[in-house]
């Protein structure tokens, strides 16, 4: 009988399984690189970089030394739910995520899941070359928003849209028939896997090692050059190499898609892959839908002395600038004039107020 555990049946040269392979390149390279940046942290050495004078990029933020120099930090994505319990499900039991936190705002629930902490600060009890990495710092997020219920009591049907292609992850293990029962919509499981969430969120599902799981949010823009400014200009993403969780040349993980531009903050971070529509799908434009929300990013003085002017007249429309309301947290807000998807720029010292007294994954 065959398993339903979706792992590498490539060998390489040395007769080694990839999958084992794989783990030990990424293990060592991610141990390497932490170590290092973690003991010139702690040596007091400093990382410092030019960027450009926005209310929000003044300073480097948190105080884990792999981020040492980047002003923004790529923190979570909203995502909407119409039914909260079915949302856990899937990425609990069928993807393996970890309740990280929860808040009820304006009676709306608001639960964060995902594999490892989220503070930008090294977690108590982490050490480096002993902890697991799903106990340091600087895990991406995913907030999952529950959508009120109508009037009638009835649970809403959320538009997918076709801006968002898909979320795409990358895991050590993955058991189909797990995903499956917790909601999961198969698609294809060909060397990887499509599925669909119970909300109409598609995912790509690749089996490998990444320091942090959640990959990139993949969006269909008409003009990959045009959808890049906005990344690019505004928010201060650069290009990137294209992120892999597995050996170069693996027939079990997708190659980037031709014509597309992968933008983040950094190599190990969460980032954008923009895709180029086809002509005739680019013709009728791309719509949000009411599925994938806004993403968060995390950075300083986000504010600044004069709110969204201030943000105007850098050339970035900010629609509001402030404190959040019912959290107060410190936010400017603006949006993707491509895809329509909304950005949150949050202040980093706020978030770590709201990680107080949460219990996170690890601890």
């Amino acid at each position: 009988m065959k398993s339903d555990i979706v792992e590498d049946s490539e060998n390489g040269e040395d007769g080694m399984p990839n999958r084992r392979k794989v783990e030990l390149i990424d293990r060592q390279g991610l141990l390497q690189r932490v170590t290092v940046a973690t003991t010139a942290g702690v040596l007091g050495s400093s990382i410092t970089g030019a960027f450009p004078s926005r209310p929000n990029a003044a300073n480097a933020i948190g105080e884990l030394p792999e981020w040492a120099s980047n002003p923004r930090f790529t923190q979570h994505l909203v995502i909407n739910v119409p039914d909260m319990a079915a949302a856990l499900s899937f990425y609990i039991d069928g993807l393996q995520m970890q309740v990280l936190r929860s808040r009820l705002v304006g009676g709306q629930n608001s639960t964060f899941v995902g594999y490892g902490p989220e503070t930008l600060k090294t977690p108590k009890g982490w050490y480096p070359g002993v902890s697991s990495f799903s106990m340091y710092g600087a895990h991406f997020a995913l907030e999952l928003n529950e959508v009120l219920k109508t009037e009638e009591g009835d649970t809403p049907v959320l538009d997918p849209g076709n801006a968002a292609a898909y979320l795409q992850l990358a895991v050590p293990s993955l058991r189909l028939s797990k995903l499956a029962e917790a909601g999961g919509k198969i698609k294809s499981a060909y060397g990887w896997v499509l599925v669909d969430s119970p909300g109409g969120l598609r995912h790509q599902v690749i089996v490998g090692m990444r320091r942090d799981p959640i990959m990139m949010l993949a969006l269909n823009v008409p003009d990959v050059q045009k959808a890049s400014h906005f990344y690019v200009n505004s928010l201060g993403m650069q290009e990137q190499p294209y992120p892999l969780s597995r050996i170069p040349e693996s027939i079990y993980e997708p190659k980037q898609p031709k014509g597309s531009r992968f933008l983040a903050f950094n190599e190990d971070g969460f980032g954008i892959l923009l895709l180029p529509l086809p002509k005739k799908e680019a013709k009728a434009g791309v719509r949000l839908g009411g599925v994938v929300d806004k993403l968060a990013i995390l950075g300083t003085d986000v504010v600044g002395k004069g709110g969204a002017e201030d943000w105007k007249a850098s050339g970035v429309d900010v629609k509001f600038a402030g404190e959040a309301p019912g959290i107060g947290t410190k936010v400017a807000v603006t949006q993707d004039p491509v895809t329509g998807l909304g950005v949150v720029l949050v202040e980093a010292e706020d978030l770590e107020k709201e990680l107080v007294g949460t219990v996170s994954a690890g601890e």
